[in-house]
């Protein structure tokens, strides 16, 4: 009831599954505690789920490819372009968070011998684990591009106007710019919409569990469940790979 009342960053009600994972950190601490002796007995299995039902059942489609590009012609238009194109392509080539491309060095780009594919070192990664993720020629012509108009000099990948790192929130700011500019506000709402979008076309386009587990690396989950949650497929998806024990029925 206390998680239902409160709200997220934006002022707004928490969702579902945020609520949820609050309270299965809850039960694991606790289970924690009664394990450790701090506690006498284990009331893990006290909290419950949240109870509350979105209003939304069906998840929000994903971005098209026509409007990915109506993102990047938008960019085209902005007033740093190469930097803004970037950003662009880093968010939805890689699958990283907003605060870690914003973190990027020059010296945390790596390219292929002789190919514009490669991996980035992401060094400040959530929970301070941090991975490389890889990316490949479309999205290092991006960065090709971006790092010939900024220069070769060192710092990080991304300025703001006074030259300053740019922030989270910076990049945060030039995506949706460029989501109001593109007029795509009700399909994209943020960066994450493009990590959503990298893990579902990533099982879209690779069906069976050996390719989770790249994935999970690429996404710095700990777990499989974790990047399974943010697979966003829909039924077409269900229409491609659908079959049922009926198609042996001949009567």
């Amino acid at each position: 009831v206390w998680l239902e009342a409160q709200p997220n960053r934006q002022g707004k009600q928490l969702s579902l599954n945020t609520m949820n994972r609050a309270l299965k950190l809850t039960r694991q601490i606790l289970h924690w505690a009664a394990k450790q002796e701090y506690m006498q007995s284990d009331v893990a299995a006290w909290v419950p789920m949240s109870k509350r039902r979105d209003s939304k059942p069906f998840k929000r489609p994903l971005v098209e490819v026509a409007e990915l590009n109506r993102l990047f012609r938008a960019a085209n238009e902005s007033s740093n372009p190469s930097r803004d194109k970037c950003i662009l392509a880093i968010l939805i080539g890689t699958g990283v968070r907003r605060n870690e491309c914003a973190m990027l060095d020059l010296k945390d780009v790596h390219f292929d011998q002789g190919k514009r594919s490669g991996y980035l070192d992401v060094l400040y990664a959530k929970g301070n684990k941090p991975r490389q993720v890889r990316f490949d020629e479309i999205t290092g012509k991006y960065i090709v591009a971006h790092i010939m108009a900024r220069g070769r000099h060192p710092g990080p990948l991304f300025r703001g106007q006074r030259g300053n790192r740019l922030t989270s929130k910076g990049v945060h700011n030039v995506v949706k710019e460029l989501v109001k500019a593109a007029k795509l506000e009700k399909k994209i709402q943020g960066a994450h919409d493009f990590r959503r979008l990298f893990a579902s076309t990533w099982l879209q386009t690779h069906r069976g569990e050996g390719f989770v587990q790249p994935l999970s690396l690429q996404l710095g989950h700990e777990s499989a469940e974790m990047t399974l949650h943010y697979s966003k497929q829909t039924l077409k998806d269900t229409e491609r790979v659908f079959v049922s024990p009926m198609k042996f029925v001949d009567v």
